[in-house]
């Protein structure tokens, strides 16, 4: 759900979601997480609310990309 919400660009969803206890980490078959969703698809909002929730901005995926390249 949390990637889905970071894909759509839902800020409220999000925060939702984090209240909720969504793992901020959790990757796809990619190695991407929903920071990497959200920054591939310029949501800012969204990006504020996982990094202040502590996603990790240094995580890499498959490819070696960070969220923040």
């Amino acid at each position: 759900p949390l990637h889905n919400a970071a894909w759509n660009g839902h800020p409220e969803a999000t925060l939702c979601l984090i209240k909720h206890k969504a793992s901020l980490e959790e990757k796809q078959k990619d190695g991407s997480n929903a920071l990497h969703i959200a920054t591939e698809n310029s949501h800012v909002e969204v990006i504020q609310h996982l990094i202040n929730a502590g996603a990790d901005i240094h995580a890499r995926d498959h490819a070696g990309y960070i969220p923040l390249h």
